[in-house]
């Protein structure tokens, strides 16, 4: 007898497979036993008192099929050929051509292919995956060696002559300037734009190598120096009381962190340094060290900042033409002194020679010089205007309104205008000069009544 139940699903899972068990419909049951070739079944034992006796397999429901289907191996064998499908079933319909079982032993090939590509398809993408977490962790790490952030202490190197791309990244990694010699080699390399000159270079610990690349293609840097201006007039003594220092000593005291005014007149006065145009009796380097301005290295002693301002003077005197001075009757030492008392009288360039051409005309005459520069010198350095009576009056080589001739030694140190101007003196019959002018120039005259009107002038523009 047929169940009323059965609807054909059981056959119909047979035929779609896998396909039917993905559909909405009522899952398959199980499939149609051939009851001819299948054994009898052995007596059910009679059922207990109060037990409902047991169902018969046509009537089970279709909730039982269900159940058995999901626990039946997925190639469950097809109907034998000539086997009728159970009554009510209907005709079996035949499964899609994708979905049709194969003929070696009704193996579900199409659906085994499934699995395995999408398993395939999840082991690309691991891998895949992998990959690009690798590659990540690769360009974090060369952006880390390429710019490791926060630069630090500043570091001094030097690259020596023929030294090559690889050396000097090795150099570079083995200060801690760059991270790895190798990536900055390949920098070099890539980014680079012009050559690396060798040289003293100033740059930063755990610098970018953007950074270190800029530094070494802008050139060799200069090491760390002072700069010392000594002026023209100054003196190398506060006097002519010597070994009180003058405003050359203190220039190059402050200039100079490392000098002090002691390291410095012990220099000057140890006599171990002298100028060509200096005389042999003489040692007071006064006047033979030429002023201008000097570069103080690092290394650099006083000494070598002394004798590079004689070798600066002699070169300059021996340029203008101090080794023969005949032509103005002086020695070169003595010439020399002449241009430090213009240099402390001239106001302005023009003036220069006129007033060496006024030291000449007196000393010819056998006249004191009367230059209150010199006197200011010997008394410590006070400046003209300023000094007293007594100090006029003091008794003093220095002192040429007193005596006649040159002052023993320069009172300053001449610059080139004067020295120029003392070897050329202007022409002219002047004895007497005086200041007459706020920007310095003065007038200059022959007799001593035009001296004393010019005076008036000076004295009205409150100049002396």
């Amino acid at each position: 007898m047929s169940n009323p139940t059965d609807d054909g699903s059981d056959i119909l899972a047979d035929l779609l497979g896998p396909q039917a068990r993905r559909s909405t419909g009522p899952t398959p049951a199980s499939p149609p036993v051939d009851r001819a070739s299948a054994p009898r079944a052995a007596a059910a034992p009679p059922p207990r008192t109060g037990e409902a006796p047991p169902r018969p397999a046509e009537a089970r429901t279709a909730e039982a099929r269900t159940a058995e289907a999901r626990t039946a191996p997925a190639d469950r064998a097809r109907p034998t050929t000539g086997e009728r499908p159970p009554a009510g079933a209907g005709p079996a319909r035949r499964p899609p051509a994708g979905d049709r079982p194969a003929s070696n032993g009704g193996s579900e090939r199409v659906v085994v292919h499934e699995r395995r590509r999408g398993r395939g398809c999840l082991v690309l993408l691991a891998v895949l995956a992998v990959f690009a977490l690798a590659a990540a962790g690769v360009s974090v790490w060369l952006m880390k060696q390429v710019n490791p952030g926060g630069a630090g202490d500043e570091i001094a190197i030097t690259i020596p002559e023929g030294t090559t791309t690889a050396g000097i990244a090795q150099l570079l990694a083995d200060e801690g300037i760059v991270t790895n010699a190798t990536i900055f080699e390949y920098y070099v390399k890539y980014r680079g734009e012009g050559t690396i000159q060798a040289g003293d270079y100033t740059l930063r610990e755990s610098s970018s190598m953007g950074s270190a690349l800029a530094v070494l293609e802008a050139g060799p840097q200069e090491p760390p120096y002072d700069q010392v201006t000594i002026p023209e007039g100054y003196s190398v003594w506060n006097g002519a009381g010597l070994p009180v220092p003058g405003p050359l000593v203190t220039a190059l005291d402050e200039g100079v962190d490392r000098f002090t005014t002691e390291s410095i007149a012990q220099v000057l006065l140890s006599g171990e340094l002298r100028s060509r145009y200096l005389p042999p009796e003489q040692g007071n380097l006064e006047g033979v060290l030429f002023p201008d301005t000097y570069r103080v290295d690092e290394d650099t002693t006083e000494t070598q900042v002394i004798q590079a301002m004689i070798d600066r003077f002699d070169q300059v005197a021996q340029d203008l033409g101090y080794d023969d001075t005949s032509a103005v009757g002086l020695t070169p030492y003595e010439t020399i002194i002449v241009a430090s008392l213009v240099e402390r009288e001239a106001g302005i360039d023009a003036d220069r020679a006129k007033v060496a051409r006024v030291i000449y005309n007196r000393l010819a005459e056998g006249m004191p010089l009367g230059i209150d520069a010199s006197i200011a010198y010997a008394v410590g350095g006070a400046t003209n205007g300023t000094l007293t009576a007594a100090q006029l009056d003091t008794d003093s080589p220095y002192n040429t309104r007193e005596n006649v001739g040159l002052p023993p030694t320069p009172i300053g140190l001449p610059g080139r205008a004067s020295l120029e101007a003392a070897l050329h003196p202007a022409d002219g019959p002047w004895l007497y000069y005086v200041l007459t002018s706020q920007d310095g120039s003065h007038t200059f005259t022959e007799t001593y009544d035009e001296f004393l009107q010019a005076k008036e002038q000076c004295q009205a523009l409150g100049l002396c």
